[in-house]
């Protein structure tokens, strides 16, 4: 089975992904930061954030989807898209784009919200776009890691029939007889 990994895409060609998310959040007055599939934080808050807010310390954050349904709470708005890998056609992470605001929930707040969609769409374009330029330049297999499958968990998950077929494949493929 084999998985991308982000952390090896983000890394790349001298942090050229996460110095340009560094450098548009700075741009822009924003916090980036990465996810993976998993919800695993994969780079620092990319931007200035508050030196009291949430966002200055991620690495607190537990439950990222938690963050996004406590905004308010935080006194921040933020929001996610997804982000695929187009040369696998497979979704690896998430990108957060997130703003620190002072106060209740405002117009300001729905405005603010919708702008940070807006560069959010942007962001995914550029992100994907250019992580299809390094896996270009790299190769696909720079970025995949090849995990064994434990074929006897796939044994047990299959029905009487096709867990025989597969027993009797699995010995031939691991003797050095073949009939």
């Amino acid at each position: 089975m084999e998985e991308f990994d982000l952390a090896t895409l983000l890394s790349s060609n001298e942090k050229t992904l996460i110095r340009v998310l560094q450098n548009y959040a700075r741009t822009n007055d924003l916090v980036i930061f990465v996810l993976d599939n998993n919800d695993k934080l994969m780079s620092n808050a990319l931007g200035e954030a508050a030196e009291k807010s949430i966002l200055a310390d991620l690495s607190k954050v537990k439950n990222f989807a938690q963050l996004s349904t406590d905004r308010f709470k935080y006194n921040i708005e933020l929001t996610d898209v997804p982000i695929r890998i187009s040369t696998i056609n497979q979704m690896v992470g998430k990108l957060y784009v997130a703003h620190d605001v002072s106060g209740k929930p405002s117009p300001e707040s729905l405005q603010l919200l919708q702008r940070l969609q807006k560069q959010a769409e942007f962001l995914k374009y550029l992100f994907e776009n250019m992580a299809r330029l390094l896996v270009e330049n790299r190769g696909i297999d720079d970025f995949l890691v090849k995990q064994p499958v434990n074929v006897d968990d796939m044994i047990e998950e299959l029905d009487d029939n096709e867990a025989i077929a597969l027993q009797q494949l699995k010995g031939l493929s691991t003797s050095n007889r073949a009939s």
